[in-house]
């Protein structure tokens, strides 16, 4: 875990009073350690020799936990149908050898990240049924090593209505037993279960913490200040900045979509194509797609009435400068609630197609209204 002196207070002071809540939602973007810190907890209370609210990092228990190898630390995710066996029968436990492997390289990956490692981008992920069967099941044992049980679940948001299967252990948790939620969009979780549990919000890094982090790597002075401007608190954007260019990939996507957009009554089967590739994305491609132009969207409106600098790079940075001979405030409004719609109509399961389509001929028909000066 990053330091983070206001959250490693926080726990310790939780766990030194005997106060932490048996069922606690971790909020917060995964890639601000959201996951991190639910992990933090869950290893303080598996250690053997805690020592002022805190694990000791030595003992048998802490050097298991640091693995997920606890017998007693126990993890439940949304995962895919798993080869041979029927959908409605795979759980967590068929893809534990996965979790171990992205969990070793880093404890920011988000949920695209984990549908990439399980080969689902082009499948809906969901925790069914069976697993929320498990979940109870495995918290009503006994622990193994005779100290606190700890179960995380990542990503709560896709238990859907099957999480109220949960309910009566998160009101009535069997003894030294604890339920985490990790989940980074509050409105997605069943209110049954919200009224139930204590947040805990995670709130983004500080540009310190990214500057610390990047300190580890040989890079310039100057490409270290654009990565921690860019990152904005979040470390697995900061990573992913040291390790390639896909932020840069999600800027073209943008900018090409916007330009065929513009052209689409002279045009149409360039928009057509370009619709027929996206359809074809994961869905969680397709959201890191919107959230990012959601991002962009937000940065350049604040170019439209501050003079703050933005979280955007160089060449975004250029791209909407120039973007302000079309796109006006009342424009960026606007095309940030089409946006929008578009993001909360494909969770929705609507025709991915047909959606884009529309969104299409929207933002055409926006770009082309007369621009307002500011």
């Amino acid at each position: 875990m990053i330091d983070r002196p206001e959250i490693s207070l926080r726990l310790s002071q939780l766990v030194k009073a005997d106060r932490v809540p048996h069922a606690l939602l971790f909020i917060g973007n995964m890639g601000w350690g959201t996951l991190d810190v639910a992990l933090e907890l869950a290893e303080v209370l598996l250690c053997q020799n805690p020592q002022n609210g805190k694990k000791c990092t030595t003992c048998n228990a802490c050097l298991k936990s640091n693995r997920q190898l606890h017998p007693d630390l126990h993890f439940a995710f949304p995962v895919i149908k798993k080869d041979n066996k029927k959908r409605e029968d795979t759980t967590s436990k068929d893809f534990l050898i996965e979790w171990r492997e992205i969990l070793e390289s880093s404890r920011y990956f988000n949920g695209k990240e984990w549908a990439e490692k399980i080969s689902a981008e082009n499948k809906q992920l969901n925790i069914n049924t069976t697993e929320c069967n498990e979940i109870i099941k495995k918290l009503g044992l006994k622990s193994f090593e005779g100290s606190n049980k700890v179960m995380i679940i990542y990503l709560a948001e896709y238990l859907g209505k099957e999480g109220n299967r949960l309910l009566k252990l998160i009101e009535e948790p069997p003894e030294d037993t604890f339920l985490f939620l990790v989940a980074e969009s509050q409105e997605m979780i069943l209110n049954t279960i919200l009224s139930r549990c204590q947040l805990f919000p995670v709130s983004p890094l500080s540009d310190q913490m990214i500057n610390g982090y990047l300190s580890n790597y040989n890079i310039e002075d100057n490409r270290k200040e654009e990565i921690v401007f860019l990152s904005n608190g979040n470390l697995r954007t900061a990573q992913n900045l040291v390790n390639d260019q896909s932020r840069f990939d999600l800027s073209n996507q943008l900018l090409t979509w916007l330009r065929i957009n513009y052209l689409f009554d002279k045009k149409p089967a360039d928009v057509f194509s370009w619709v027929d590739g996206f359809a074809k994305l994961g869905k969680t491609s397709q959201n890191s797609f919107l959230e990012y132009f959601l991002h962009f969207l937000r940065e350049y409106q604040l170019s439209l009435l501050t003079d703050m600098p933005l979280r955007l790079s160089v060449s975004e940075q250029e791209s909407a400068q120039k973007m302000k001979k079309i796109i006006d405030l009342h424009k960026v409004e606007k095309l940030s609630e089409i946006i929008n719609n578009l993001h909360y109509n494909l969770s929705r399961n609507a025709n991915t197609k047909i959606e884009l389509a529309h969104t299409s001929m929207e933002i055409c028909n926006l770009l082309h209204r007369k621009a307002v000066s500011v």
